[in-house]
Parts: C-alpha cells; sequence; structure tokens
C-alpha cells in the first residue's frame, strides 16, 4: 500500500529535476534510511497548488531548480508542507539561490517559528559537501533566519525578497492568467495594484535569476496574444 510506504518513510524529496532527485536519494541511501521522491512540474499549477501529499516523515528535502517556474511551485508547495499537520521536524533546501533572498521570498509564507526549521544546502558544493551537510545534525544552530543573516552580514547586502501579494501574483503569471483573473493573488484588489505587484515580482526574480528574462519575455507575450 502507498499509504503504508509513506507513513513509514524518513526522507521526502521533491523537485523539478529528477536526476537530481535521483541523485540525492542515492546519496542519503547510502546512510541507510528510507526515501520517497516526489516529481513536481508545471502541471502542479492547473491543479491546487495549495494539496500536497499526506506524508509522514521525519525530514523534507526541496532541491530547488533555476527554472522560474518550478522555482515558484517548488517553494509554494515547501510552505504548504510546513505548515500541514503532519509537519516534518526539519526541512532542508539544496538551493542554487543566495540564502538571504530565500529567507525573504519564504518569509511573507510561513511563519517564523515555521522558517527555524528551514535550513539551506548551497547546491553548487561538492557532492561529498552536500553529503556531509546532509548528515549535519546542529540545524538548529543553523537555520535559513540565521543563515541567511551571516550571508548578509558576510556580503553587506540584503536581498530584496518577494513580498505575498507579488509572489501570488508571479504564480498567477506562471499560470497563464491575466491580471483581470487572478487565481492566487487577491480578487479584489484594483487591477493597477496587482498589475504594479507583478512587475514588482518579476523584476525582484530576474535581479536574482538573470537567465530568467527570456522565460518571462515568452511568458508576455504569451498573455498578450
Amino acid at each position: 500500500m502507498v499509504d503504508d510506504i509513506y507513513s513509514s518513510c524518513k526522507d521526502y524529496i521533491f523537485s523539478s529535476d529528477s536526476m537530481a532527485a535521483v541523485g540525492i536519494s542515492q546519496l542519503i541511501k547510502h546512510g541507510q534510511r528510507e526515501v520517497i521522491i516526489k516529481i513536481t512540474s508545471e502541471d502542479d499549477l492547473s491543479q491546487s497548488i495549495e494539496h500536497v501529499d499526506d506524508v509522514q516523515c521525519e525530514r523534507l528535502i526541496v532541491y530547488l531548480p533555476r527554472d522560474p517556474i518550478s522555482l515558484f511551485i517548488s517553494l509554494k508547495k515547501t510552505a504548504v508542507y510546513l505548515k500541514q499537520s503532519q509537519a516534518p521536524s526539519e526541512v532542508i533546501i539544496i538551493t542554487p539561490y543566495s540564502f538571504n533572498w530565500l529567507y525573504h521570498t519564504l518569509r511573507p509564507l510561513v511563519s517564523p517559528d515555521l522558517l527555524r526549521k528551514i535550513r539551506a544546502i548551497d547546491a553548487s558544493l561538492c557532492l561529498e559537501d552536500i553529503l556531509r551537510q546532509l548528515k549535519d545534525s546542529t540545524a538548529g544552530e543553523y537555520c535559513l533566519p540565521i543563515q541567511a543573516r551571516r550571508e548578509e552580514i558576510a556580503t553587506g547586502q540584503s536581498m530584496n525578497g518577494l513580498t505575498r501579494r507579488e509572489y501570488d501574483c508571479v504564480l498567477d503569471f506562471f499560470c497563464g492568467r491575466s491580471i483581470q483573473e487572478p487565481l492566487y493573488s487577491q480578487k479584489s484588489s484594483a487591477i493597477s495594484t496587482r498589475y504594479s505587484q507583478r512587475n514588482a515580482g518579476l523584476r525582484k526574480l530576474i535581479e536574482q535569476l538573470p537567465s530568467a528574462a527570456p522565460i518571462i519575455r515568452k511568458k508576455r507575450n504569451e498573455l498578450n496574444r
């Protein structure tokens, strides 16, 4: 039974990158941990992104992709997982983005207590270092808010994360919904307000991920047809 497998799993991995997810699972399995993999896709945008599998696990591992659409799906689902009643005790996000940007983008989506469950790992590290950090038991000392603060002090820069409204407007954009027909952003907001929030969110995303610019331009052209 699938439910029996889920109830006994120790690590739950989700990512839009199947090769990365399988690679992470192989690293973990060397430590004799049980692993379940969930591959996300753009199809999740056409379904209820607020719904996640009812998985009871000790640790949730998220691999964030560089594709902006998959990125936003992954972040939204991470926030939903954290809010469910059987939330994992630890969440590890393997990320190509700065810890500071990740923290400020997740902050409007989850409470401070839940943010302290998250620990980030730099995706550019070698496999040995990623494995070492996956085994690290000091998550409480190096939770995402502390990692972000340390990075901000080291670089002297505070990243400009998305607000909750900007985040939802960008989700609407990636869903292919026009400003007039929002799904995630507030329908009660004025069209001009939603337009400004969407543009601000996309601008912040491009600042962190310049390679997203052509994808965003293509999406804009599709919406303007």
